[in-house]
């Protein structure tokens, strides 16, 4: 019996070992660590991996060398838990995850296992288990979480909103945030639809579809309604494709850009608008003219366009100023918008000049009909303040394709027209005519006549008579622009009239002019001819720059003259506008030094009796228009004499302009008029006549009863 239970215990050994063998093996051939915790014995073997994965170059040790490396604020659990598994008996296995430190200080995340062995009786003997390194799956899990709360932070403080599609380009997903700033439903494509703008729909829905039918990304910008308001987002889209290319899915984003257009808009309307009317300016109305030409050519229709110039707005800003002014051009901006049928456009192209494109006109009176309605919203007075402003304005029209076919020729065209509406009366509407341009072209040849004349030296001074009506002496002279021409001899400042208009020009004008009289009267001086006084006019155009005063004086000066052969005449005009303090301060230079300042065209300007008293004023001239009809029209009669009376009042000498008849003489004559000047006493003349005029035997006029 010996023998066979040496035999059997050989066996089991064997079997032991073999064992033993295979679980050294399945220890070396996993990177986990394997363990065989000894409950008889109070000991834990470890595997080799216990080296190579946490640095513990240990083979065996006491159950409490584990339990220490565990984290403490893992500790009971896991230990609580394996404890618990073993006292209850009833199961065999125990798993926990926790933190088991390192060799070097640090903490892995471990999940560990084991399973209870019993012996025969049923008691537990043994525990063997696996601690797997967890720190890598640990570190990628937090990673991962952490990238979510990226993602989630990241959509709750962008501006942009994710949000999905299915291949056929039907909105899936949109985050809560969005959803409940729209206050979408539940079937969000529905819904997205009946936000967008009314406006914005269809091309929106539009470019969506077009996008997903070429699978090809979308990008879009659109108002969607938030709250009770419609703000402006840019929606932009790709599509996932699988592994041959179809489509899977859109991802896109929405962003507000409420603010950017918002901006962009303003920019936008700044170009292409007047920011004193709100009306398009030059560049949009040709933008618009370019466009409205082009789909009238397409079509065989006429477009037409009307400039609009308000009469007379340059001395109702120097009247009253500029904030006037800009008042009344605001108020006339709305009525024109107001007085234009509804595809019309009208527009500021600056200044106090406005235009109206008028697309679709069937003809020369519907364009008319348009400028008429224009014109009498433009005349009703406008009230500002405690001046009641009395406007009016001059209209050109031009029809596309017959008076242009292009926006230049055709905007040339209505200026020209325009022009002349403002030459022939203030308040016309004029359509071009082709002739109209032969007159703008003579015009153009007046300056140019003008400049010539300049350069030549042939502008030159006639003299014109005035004459005292008590004596019949001559009493002085007027000094009146003329030119000469080798061809056709001399020529009267109406030839070259256009020429004043320029400011530059005028003032060359002047100062030849000025040169010359000067020149003359030192001639008459040195020759002892009693010719009086002689009267240089000042137009506005010479008060443009400072020094016109101390100019005079100074060549006066250089040729020897003295002030008191010498009269400035100047016209209401230049007492009034921004200049009108460097008037006042070169006419009291000049009255100062000797000069005489004399008011031409008494009571046909702007001008009040209160410039009488600031101004150094001393004779006023009557104006031709009230002498013409003083024999027939009692109102121009009383008229005249008002003017002698006030000028006698002030001590100022009346010189009555235009006299042509032996009764106009008569009448002021009786009316105690100073002086007369007019075709009566004689016409202008070079001044190689004046000696023989002053000195002759009679003056004409002296006949009618001087």
């Amino acid at each position: 019996m010996a023998a066979p239970k040496k035999q059997e215990a050989g066996a089991l050994d064997a079997v032991l070992r073999e064992t033993e063998e295979r679980y050294r093996l399945a220890a070396r051939a996993t990177r986990d660590v394997v363990w065989d915790w000894n409950f008889v014995g109070g000991s834990i073997d470890w595997s080799d991996a216990m080296a190579s994965r946490f640095g513990y170059g240990v083979d065996r040790t006491s159950p409490d060398w584990w339990k220490s490396r565990i984290h403490p604020d893992d500790r009971a659990a896991a230990v609580g838990g394996i404890e618990a598994a073993i006292s209850r008996g009833d199961e065999q296995r125990w798993a926990a995850e926790y933190r088991f430190r390192r060799a070097d200080g640090g903490y892995a995340d471990v999940s560990d296992c084991g399973y209870i062995i019993k012996d025969a009786a049923g008691r537990p003997v043994r525990m063997v288990g696996v601690m797997h390194d967890l720190s890598a799956r640990k570190a990628a899990e937090r990673a991962l979480a952490e990238q979510g709360e990226l993602y989630r932070y990241t959509i709750e403080l962008s501006s942009l909103i994710p949000w999905t599609a299915d291949a056929v380009g039907r909105v899936l997903e949109l985050p809560p945030r969005w959803l409940a700033i729209t206050g979408l439903p539940g079937d969000l494509g529905a819904a997205l639809v009946q936000l967008l703008h009314p406006d914005d729909r269809k091309r929106a829905l539009r470019q969506w579809r077009d996008a997903v039918r070429r699978a090809e990304r979308f990008d879009g910008e659109f108002r969607i309604k938030v709250g009770e308001r419609y703000l402006w987002h840019r929606a932009r889209a790709a599509p996932r494709r699988d592994e041959v290319g179809r489509v899977l899915r859109w991802y896109g984003t929405v962003e507000d850009v409420h603010e950017r257009k918002t901006v962009e808009e303003a920019l936008l309307w700044s170009a292409t608008h007047d920011s004193l009317t709100g009306l398009p300016n030059r560049a949009a109305f040709n933008d618009a003219l370019n466009g409205a030409l082009s789909e009238a050519a397409a079509r065989n229709e006429k477009v037409g366009v009307a400039l609009v110039d308000i009469d007379e707005f340059k001395q109702l800003n120097d009247a009253y100023g500029h904030d006037v002014g800009d008042a009344v051009l605001r108020a006339l901006g709305g009525r024109l918008f107001a007085a234009v049928r509804e595809n019309d456009l009208p527009a500021r192209l600056g200044g106090d000049e406005f235009a109206v494109l008028l697309p679709d006109v069937r003809d020369a009176e519907e364009a008319a009909a348009v400028a008429r309605a224009v014109q009498a919203s433009l005349a009703m007075p406008e009230l500002y303040l405690d001046h009641a402003i009395d406007c009016r304005g001059s209209i050109g029209i031009a029809l596309f394709p017959e008076h242009g076919g292009d926006a230049t020729t055709l905007l040339k065209s209505a200026d020209i027209a325009l022009y002349e509406a403002k030459a022939t009366d203030h308040s016309t509407i004029r359509l071009f005519e082709p002739q109209m341009r032969v007159k703008l072209q003579r015009r153009s040849s007046m300056v140019e006549m003008a400049r010539r004349a300049l350069r030549a030296g042939r502008v030159l001074p006639f003299y014109q008579p005035k004459v005292d009506l008590t004596t019949g002496a001559v009493a002085g002279f007027e000094a009146l622009l003329r030119w000469h021409d080798t061809h056709e001899g001399v020529h009267a400042p109406a030839s070259i009239a256009d020429a004043f208009a320029d400011h530059e020009l005028a003032r060359e004008l002047g100062d030849a002019m000025v040169d010359q009289v000067l020149a003359d009267v030192r001639g008459w001086l040195a020759a002892g001819v009693p010719f009086g006084r002689v009267a240089i006019n000042a137009a506005a155009a010479e008060f443009q720059r400072d020094g016109f005063a101390e100019r005079l004086l100074l060549a006066l000066h250089r040729v020897e003259v003295p002030t008191c052969f010498v009269e400035v005449e100047v016209t209401e005009t230049v007492f009034i506008g921004e200049r009108a303090g460097v008037v006042e301060r070169a006419l009291r230079t000049l009255s100062g030094e000797g000069v005489v300042i004399a008011l031409d065209d008494f009571g046909t300007g702007f001008a009040s009796l209160s410039h009488l008293k600031q101004f150094p004023v001393d004779a006023l001239k009557i104006d031709k228009s009230f002498v013409d009809n003083l024999t027939r029209d009692p109102r121009d009669a009383a008229i005249v004499r008002a003017v002698i009376g006030l000028g006698a009042s002030l001590s100022m000498n009346v010189v009555a302009e235009g006299v042509e008849t032996a009764e106009q003489l008569a009448f002021l004559k009786n009316a105690h008029c100073a002086q007369g000047q007019g075709h009566l006493f004689g016409e202008a003349l070079p001044a190689a006549s004046v000696p023989g005029l002053v000195a002759g035997p009679a003056i004409p006029g002296r006949a009618a009863g001087l």
